[in-house]
């Protein structure tokens, strides 16, 4: 007797549990957003406008004497229940001029610098509007100044940073 009540209590809790799953609510398709953080494409104190398309960003990173830009593609979500942390990859590509004495004073050189950076991580939606970003990869720049030659640098680079939406990230979750 006892084991057909616990087996029909389980058969009951069962059967809320189906009605129970978590249906994550779907992402805005276009939003414009405000960024700014260290490293990516953020090499100035100065913020960079995001455009989010269909789990596209396009990031536009002006500064003085430095200008990049950058493309973010989301791919997929950490998982049902974690549907605001999402795995992405990016490319960005920035260019910095530089003027300065070098080597003791002789006259002014104008260094530029090119840089093309790829980077993977995470991207995490925080409440209605914000989100943030930490990825890791690799940075290639190469250094033209006049009367030497030139140079180029690889090597490990990082992104950190916060951004805000203005509008909401995600649509009303379902009832």
């Amino acid at each position: 007797m006892r084991v057909r009540v616990a087996l029909t209590i389980l058969c009951l809790l069962s059967c809320f549990n189906t009605f129970g799953q978590i249906v994550p609510p779907e992402k805005k398709k276009f939003n414009i957003g405000i960024y700014d953080g260290i490293g990516g494409v953020n090499f100035s104190p100065i913020p960079a406008a995001d455009f989010h398309a269909f789990n596209t960003t396009l990031r536009l990173a002006p500064g003085n004497d430095y200008w990049a830009i950058g493309i973010y593609q989301e791919i997929l979500p950490l998982s049902k229940v974690f549907y605001n942390w999402k795995w992405i990859v990016s490319a960005g590509y920035g260019s910095r001029k530089e003027e300065g004495l070098f080597y003791g004073g002789g006259p002014t050189v104008i260094s530029k610098g090119n840089s093309l950076i790829l980077l993977t991580g995470l991207k995490a939606y925080i409440g209605s509007r914000f989100y943030s970003q930490f990825q890791l990869g690799y940075i290639n720049t190469h250094y033209k100044t006049e009367n030497f030659p030139d140079k180029r640098e690889n090597g490990m680079y990082f992104e950190f940073g916060l951004g805000v939406n203005i509008f909401k990230s995600f649509k009303k979750k379902a009832v």
